[in-house]
This record gives structure tokens, C-alpha cells and sequence, in this order.
């Protein structure tokens, strides 16, 4: 589904996202994207489920057919029961009759929708009905929903000034309002009674366009970014990456390697600091396929590389699972969310710590790197990163996700470092975690030493 043409440095980027009634977020949960967002936390605590509900907003709107207003099962997300989505307590005290999911976005330039989405979409609807819409912006607010009343919208629109209409004419009805859905939002106009379409204002779309181009616009990289292949299938690579990204890296890379140096070296320069192949090359092996070649000699220089370079496949498999976060973090336009989980995967303690480093680069590029984490030596390689100078603090935000073991339901802390790298007490740290490891390693070391003394 395309959106208007705009230039993506002209459209405001997303500012936080609030969850509501999805999974075990029972009431709203609000994050905020700084340029670089950490989320934090155990298995199974939420982390997910924050971004979840924009990724089904992206495939609803990616959908080759219209799926209503919520596409449960796609390429991101994959839901056969309605009951898999929403809030349900493990607790009695909590009641289980959550029957919507509410998702707002905000934007940097303070403009928000609110989004609500209800059980109940009939045959032809979808298993989800668009409940209601809120727009906010500095001027006012006001909400589209089937049971609106035309004639106080309409003024509250008049008085918002976000039309030009004459309020006499607002307030004798020569307008009428018309509104439909737009796959996963509300689409309103005001139309006079007569005129045409030259009587016909728009009174969503600047919000509309603006939610849709960071939807699409969204690159999600998941943990599970595929196997090392042989050669991989030749994809268009635009503006937009509908589906997985690691679908794309490949063509995007060839295509870097034909017309663009800087990307390419970029690349490169990335691959030789997290330790892999100097040098990478792309080979059409069908008019559908294309291989993908790195050296095996690291940063040594050596020349063309032609006698080194071996298949992707022939190589670890850290090579092939960093690839795609690397090729995000440089296609992404500056505005737009690179949301990858775990990038840390498969990677040497080394390659994590260089990978702070890419993370970090990007954000300082204007990508708001979104990142899914178990890994304390990568919050702690950003710390230092902020400690010495290299990234701003006022770029980074945490954020850690709690359970609770009783009701199931999720909580979110936020936090923001100093200038030293600090961000104060969460309510669970990795450190904890690390040094009552090492602390119990220690004590079960003694006590052998202890035995065998005897």
C-alpha cells in the first residue's frame, strides 16, 4: 500500500508509542524513541508486546488485500485466536473481559492518533473493528468513531482551524461529514452539498500520511534472521522493505556494490570492525539469485580478494546473522526506525562491543534504532560510549519491562543516563545478575580447593 510521495526528512518521525490490552499489557504502557531505545528485561516480560501492535498496523497497511482493520497473521506477526492477543490476568482479582487493543502514536511534532481497536468485526470486517480514532496536536483534539456527532465535530474542527470552511456554513449543516476506513485507521472529509470535489476538505490525511510513511517505513530485523544460503533471491529495494527485512540485505548489497561507494565502504569499514571479512562481493548466479562472497582475512590488506573471498555460507554464522542489522543500520533514511532484536546474536564479546558502536553511529545519523536486548556487555558498551563522550546522553532511552508473577501484567520503568554513562537503579539490573553469577562461581571454586586440600 503506498502512501503520498514525501521526502522522509519532511516527515515528523515517531516520538512514543502507548500500548494498551495487547498480551500482558493490560493498561496503557507509553515508551519513548529517543534516537537510540533500549528495551531490557527477562524473557517473557513485554518487550515484544510494546512493538507488536505496529508491526500488525504494518502488515495491515502491506497487506495485498484488505485484511480489516487488523491483519492478526502476516509476515511480522502471526496470531489464529483472538484470545492470542489480548490481555488475559492470571490472577482473579484482575477482570478478563479486555475486549480492545488501544495504540497511540505520537509524533515529534506533538501530533498524535490513538487508535482503538475492538472485538467484533463481522464477516467481510475482519476478526477487529476500528473502534474510534483520536487526533491530538497543539491546537486541540478530537475523535472520529461510528456514533460521532456531525455537527459538533465539525465545529470542533472549525475551531482547530485545520480547514478553511465558513462557520456559518459549519453551523447551518451545508456541510456533511464522510468518513471510512482506511485499512488499520479513519480516513474523514468534509463535503459540501454541492461542489464537487472542489468542495471537499480533507480533515485526516496530514495525520493519516504522516502514521502511514512511518509505518512503512519501519525496518524490522528479527532474532531469527534466516540461515547462511547459498545465494539468495533478487528482491526490489525502494523506499519501503514490506515484509522481513533480511529478505532484502542481499539485493541491497549488490546494489550498493554497482552503484554506491559510500554505502558499500560503509559496510565494509563495519564488517572489518566487528572482525569479519575485509572485503565482500556480490555474484548473480540466475536472472533470480544472486551469491554473496567475503574475505576470510579480516583486515589485512589483500588487494582485489579474489583468491579469498568464500560463499556466505562457507563462513560463521555470526557473519550472516550480523549482515542484515548492519544493512538496516545504513539503509534506513534519517527519521525512520530500525527495530532489531537482539543484534548481539551469535556475535563474539569483541563484535558486541563494536556493535554499540554501529548501533550507535546510526542514531547519530538520525535512524531511531529501536533495540530488543539480553546482552549486558551491549548496555554496558553504550554506557561507555556516553561516558566518553562519543554518543550524547540525550540520544539514549531505556527502558525495562517487568512482569508481574502474580497477575501477568506488564509494567514499563524508563530511564535516562547522565553524562557519565548512569542511569540509576532499574528494578532488575543485568549487573546484579552477572556478579551473583561470578559470586557463585567463586564460592563453588573455594570450597572445591577446600576438598581437595583435605
Amino acid at each position: 500500500m503506498n502512501t503520498e510521495a514525501e521526502s522522509p526528512s519532511r516527515i515528523p518521525p515517531l516520538k512514543s508509542i502507548g500500548v494498551a490490552g495487547f498480551k500482558s499489557i493490560r493498561d496503557k504502557q507509553s515508551i519513548a524513541i529517543a534516537p537510540l531505545t533500549i528495551l531490557a528485561g527477562a524473557n517473557s516480560s513485554g518487550k515484544s508486546s510494546v512493538m507488536q501492535p505496529l508491526l500488525l498496523m504494518k502488515q495491515t497497511l502491506e497487506a495485498p488485500f484488505d485484511p480489516g482493520a487488523l491483519a492478526i497473521a502476516g509476515p511480522y506477526t502471526n496470531f489464529t485466536r483472538i484470545d492470542q492477543m489480548l490481555f488475559r490476568s492470571k490472577s482473579h482479582e484482575l477482570s478478563n473481559s479486555v475486549t480492545e487493543i488501544q495504540v497511540e502514536l505520537v509524533l515529534d511534532s506533538n501530533e498524535s492518533v490513538e487508535v482503538d481497536y475492538s472485538v467484533g468485526g463481522g464477516i467481510g470486517e475482519g476478526p477487529f473493528y476500528l473502534k474510534s480514532q483520536k487526533f491530538s496536536h497543539p491546537l486541540g483534539t478530537y475523535t472520529i468513531n461510528p456514533y460521532v456527532n456531525e455537527m459538533e465535530l465539525m465545529k470542533r474542527l472549525n475551531s482547530i482551524r485545520r480547514f478553511e470552511a465558513d462557520p456559518g456554513e459549519i453551523s447551518t449543516n451545508k456541510y456533511k461529514l464522510m468518513f471510512k476506513r482506511k485499512r488499520c485507521f479513519f480516513e474523514g472529509r468534509l463535503s459540501r452539498a454541492s461542489g464537487g470535489e472542489s468542495g471537499t476538505i480533507d480533515v485526516t490525511s496530514p495525520y493519516i500520511s504522516n502514521m502511514i510513511f512511518n509505518l512503512l517505513g519501519l525496518i524490522y530485523v528479527p532474532a531469527r534472521r534466516g540461515d547462511s544460503a547459498r545465494s539468495y533471491p533478487i528482491a526490489s529495494v525502494e523506499r519501503f522493505f514490506p515484509g522481513m527485512f533480511p529478505h532484502y540485505f542481499p539485493s541491497l548489497i549488490n546494489k550498493w556494490i554497482k552503484e554506491s561507494a559510500d554505502e558499500k565502504n560503509r559496510l565494509e569499514t563495519a564488517m572489518r570492525d566487528l572482525g569479519f571479512g575485509a572485503k565482500i562481493q556480490a555474484r548473480p548466479s540466475t536472472a533470480s539469485d544472486v551469491e554473496l562472497f567475503v574475505s576470510r582475512l579480516g583486515d589485512q590488506d589483500i588487494h582485489d580478494g579474489s583468491d579469498d573471498l568464500v560463499n556466505l555460507a562457507d563462513v560463521g554464522i555470526g557473519v550472516a546473522q550480523a549482515l542484515p542489522v548492519i544493512t538496516a543500520l545504513i539503509a534506513a533514511h534519517s527519521g525512520g526506525i530500525v527495530y532489531i532484536d537482539q543484534p548481539e546474536l551469535h556475535l563474539h564479546p569483541r563484535a558486541q562491543i563494536t556493535m554499540a558502536k554501529l548501533l550507535a553511529d546510526a542514531a547519530e545519523k538520525g535512524v531511531r534504532v529501536v533495540v530488543e536486548t539480553h546482552s549486558e556487555l551491549l548496555l554496558l558498551s553504550i554506557q561507555t560510549l556516553v561516558a566518553e563522550g562519543y554518543l550524547s546522553p540525550r540520544d539514549v532511552k531505556l527502558h525495562w519491562f517487568e512482569r508481574d508473577k502474580r497477575t501477568g501484567v506488564t509494567t514499563v520503568a524508563s530511564a535516562d543516563l547522565d553524562s557519565t554513562g548512569r542511569f540509576g537503579d532499574w528494578p532488575e539490573d543485568f549487573g546484579d545478575t552477572s556478579l551473583t553469577a561470578e559470586g557463585r562461581y567463586l564460592d563453588a571454586a573455594e570450597a572445591r580447593l577446600s576438598v581437595e586440600a583435605l
